[in-house]
């Protein structure tokens, strides 16, 4: 049953079956038998069905809920069982917004040396986006802001501070942290150095080498 809860999660963020059945890797007929064989099952319409894709129904968006939950703990248990076998490998996929991206590489760093045989990924990409592909398990972690953000299915841990320095001559520009405090301040933008990522990693019981 788990394939067919991937196709209705791929059906669910692409809109199409079409896409769908392409993200996937399976053709339209088979993502459309699979999602029909998963209604069966459960005894309920789960799509919206016109002449192209409406939606899903109210008990297509709980299955989905399910869907996702399900997927994930499923994929986590072969990788612990991997884990128990052979040591932690595979692929670790993580996401950063533009300007975390050398934060992002800080961490990769240290974690493939403590993890050699893990290949990570790195995607850039906005905060929503981010947001969006933690809640469809399509990569394991993020780093982005986290203000005005809920995230209740993820683990948060604040890594670092963004401040302005003030000098009367830079203009005016907006601060941020990862713990939510955005305000408008004068003052030039610094970025964070290493001091401040490591400080936030160690809080979270991290050590950066």
């Amino acid at each position: 049953m788990l394939d067919k809860l991937e196709f209705l999660i791929a059906l669910a963020r692409e809109r199409h079956f079409r896409r769908a059945a392409e993200r996937c890797g399976v053709s339209q007929p088979t993502l459309s038998a699979g999602i029909k064989q998963l209604e069966e099952t459960l005894g309920a319409a789960l799509v919206n069905r016109g002449a192209r894709y409406i939606g899903l129904t109210p008990e297509g968006e709980r299955v989905l809920e399910w869907a996702r939950r399900l997927t994930g703990d499923a994929r986590t248990m072969r990788q612990e069982v991997q884990v128990l076998k052979r040591g932690v490998s595979g692929v670790l996929r993580l996401a950063a917004i533009p300007t975390a991206l050398p934060v992002a590489a800080r961490l990769c760093d240290a974690f493939t040396q403590r993890h050699p045989e893990v290949r990570v990924t790195v995607l850039s990409s906005s905060s929503k986006a981010i947001l969006t592909m933690l809640e469809d398990f399509e990569i394991d972690a993020g780093v982005t802001y986290l203000d005005n953000e809920p995230l209740p299915n993820a683990t948060t841990l604040p890594l670092y501070r963004e401040r302005c320095d003030r000098r009367p001559s830079a203009p005016v520009l907006g601060s941020a942290d990862a713990r939510g405090d955005r305000r408008l301040r004068p003052g030039g933008w610094r970025r964070p150095g290493p001091g401040d990522v490591d400080g936030g990693a160690e809080a979270g019981g991290l050590r950066l080498r």
